[in-house]
């Protein structure tokens, strides 16, 4: 009988440690329920084959692919539209998927009729990455608002094939960074969703030199164009107001203040073509919801303001008052009502910390 489920690796760098990330996919059903789609990106696959040489011919598959593209997009899609399981994950070749976790995650999965099942995430011999999160009761039916599934950018877990089929493509190979963002946003924002919080899961190594997905000081104008790009997409102007306001309100806090605050760390001058894209995607992002912003502390709606006019100086001004401001800047909202709002700083916190005190795995 076929396996369950089929994960996809791609392979960028022969040196890559993709014998430890096929193992591990392999070990994640013991029962035999994974198998394993490698794709050679502008490799020779019989290099790959080589060194995978000691793993069941029958769970391991590598296909050979070339774009010319420096980027995970395309032999990602490559390798999810070959694939032909009920459910499809994703694995990053120095990633490692934890004992017994697609078990786990096809159980969830059928007890609870999920699209997918969210894997949890944490980095290898380090701390778990508390994403997204959630209320710290729920593991099933989770709701894209209530359980902040779009604080989660990554669609890491086990989908069903046609969810991704019905979704596709799960990465836009224009962008350089935010491929995935469109996807994972929209597949949360419709799909049945558990969460497999307390079980083995998928572990983030930092172990390879030249990981593609590695996070670096970009241009702002290559930073946001994926991003900007979501806000006109029609699913989003078409979802919800709940949703547009959640999602809004991610991408504001971690796309774009994320990406200016890691910008302007840097000593280089903001060139034209940035100050433009940091105009136009705030802009485009207060558009998709007028109240996104109304949960943030007043340190960071300052920054914010400033965005808009896309004035330099003042933005650099205004970065470094966002630095040494107070704690009550830090924490209130404008309207101080909004202090335990779902998305203020101090809920987030409290949810957080409620995360982190509770144990990642069942065992």
């Amino acid at each position: 009988m076929s396996a369950r489920v089929q994960i996809v690796v791609a392979v960028h760098n022969v040196e890559r440690p993709i014998e430890r990330a096929v193992a591990s996919a392999l070990a994640a059903s013991p029962t035999g329920e994974s198998n394993v789609v490698v794709v050679a990106h502008g490799l020779d696959p019989a290099a790959l084959e080589k060194k995978l040489a000691g793993f069941d011919p029958g769970r391991v598959t590598v296909l050979p692919f070339a774009d010319g593209i420096r980027s995970p997009s395309g032999p990602f899609n490559y390798g999810l539209a070959h694939a032909t399981a009920e459910f499809v994950g994703l694995l990053g070749s120095d990633d490692e998927l934890e004992r017994g976790s697609i078990d786990d995650a096809l159980a969830r999965a059928d007890r609870d009729g999920a699209d997918m099942v969210i894997f949890a995430i944490a980095h290898a011999g380090g701390d778990a990455i508390a994403t997204p999160l959630a209320r710290p009761w729920r593991t099933r039916h989770l709701h894209p608002v209530k359980d902040r599934l779009f604080s989660r950018s990554a669609p890491l877990g086990i989908v069903r094939r046609e969810q991704v089929t019905k979704l596709a493509p799960v990465f836009d190979p224009q962008f350089v960074t935010g491929e995935d963002l469109s996807f994972s946003a929209h597949l949360f924002s419709t799909a049945s969703i558990s969460y497999a919080r307390n079980a083995p899961g998928y572990l983030i190594h930092d172990d390879a030199s030249d990981r593609v997905t590695t996070a670096a000081v970009l241009d702002l104008s290559v930073a946001f164009a994926a991003v900007k790009a979501l806000a006109d997409e029609p699913w989003v102007l078409a979802t919800s107001a709940d949703n547009r306001r959640a999602l809004a309100a991610k991408i504001m806090r971690v796309q774009v203040l994320g990406a200016v605050t890691k910008r302007l760390d840097d000593d280089r001058a903001l060139a034209p073509a940035e100050l433009t894209a940091l105009r136009e995607t705030t802009a485009a992002w207060r558009e998709v919801s007028r109240t996104a912003l109304d949960d943030f502390p007043r340190r960071d709606r300052a920054v914010i303001a400033v965005l808009e006019s896309g004035d330099e100086a003042a933005l650099r001004a205004a970065m470094v008052r966002m630095k040494s401001s107070s704690l009550i800047d830090r924490l209130v909202p404008i309207k101080p009502w909004r202090l335990l709002a779902r998305e203020s700083v101090l809920r987030r916190y409290v949810i957080y910390f409620a995360h982190r005190m509770t144990p990642r795995r069942a065992s």
